[in-house]
């Protein structure tokens, strides 16, 4: 992700953090290791996980991958988050 994708990304930060269900949209991600979406899954599920803290590990990894930007987009719009993702990637 470059400078400019990683600020339009941080724009939506909060609200992606209050609002998504990691495990919902890790099913439509691929850039992922299973590595990385075990360790979202149990930022949600084990211990004292929260569902903030599995959107703000999911956010923090898909900020790492070249093409985070738009594998989250998507992801947005397959969970219902279309305002969200056209904050990131406008429809043309």
């Amino acid at each position: 992700m470059n400078d400019h994708d990683r600020n339009l990304f941080r724009a939506i930060q909060v609200p992606f953090a209050k609002r998504v269900d990691s495990i919902e949209m890790l099913g439509y991600i691929t850039c992922l290791s299973e590595h990385t979406r075990d360790t979202v899954r149990n930022s949600q599920t084990a211990h004292n996980g929260s569902k903030l803290l599995a959107a703000q590990t999911l956010f923090a990894a898909l900020k790492c991958r070249p093409d985070g930007l738009q594998q989250a987009a998507k992801a947005l719009r397959k969970c219902g988050h279309d305002d969200l993702a056209n904050k990131i990637e406008p429809q043309q």
